[in-house]
């Protein structure tokens, strides 16, 4: 079982039953295996559900980073093959910081968040 506290990765594979190809999954903290270029565009896709609108903003003893969702933008970048997909569930609306709790995401920081360019 995952601990979700470990920064470590781990590999799962799946067979599927010889229904269709072995599926490969790797999980972890998107922000330790960026740090390692063993994993450097390796991902066909990322799926970020509910944490970005929370990165940087001080909370569970991390530092305050005013830019700490759109660097985490800039990792993810370079797990992503060329050509791969992110699936990212935001808090759309005005721009706004609900105290240190969250984000949400208007026409001004959405457009910082996306424009982010792969390296």
């Amino acid at each position: 079982m995952l601990d979700p506290t470990s920064k470590k990765l781990y590999v799962k594979r799946n067979a599927h039953y010889g229904l269709c190809p072995p599926i490969s999954e790797l999980r972890g903290d998107a922000a330790y295996a960026a740090l390692g270029l063993t994993y450097r565009h390796v991902f066909d896709f990322v799926l970020s559900y509910s944490g970005m609108e929370r990165i940087g903003l001080g909370r569970d003893d991390e530092d305050l980073d005013h830019f700490g969702d759109i660097n985490e933008m800039r990792r993810i970048g370079c797990l992503l093959k060329p050509g791969g997909f992110l699936f990212l569930r935001l808090p759309l609306g005005h721009d706004q910081i609900t105290t240190n709790c969250y984000r949400v995401y208007g026409r001004i920081r959405l457009a910082l968040l996306i424009e982010v360019e792969n390296e």
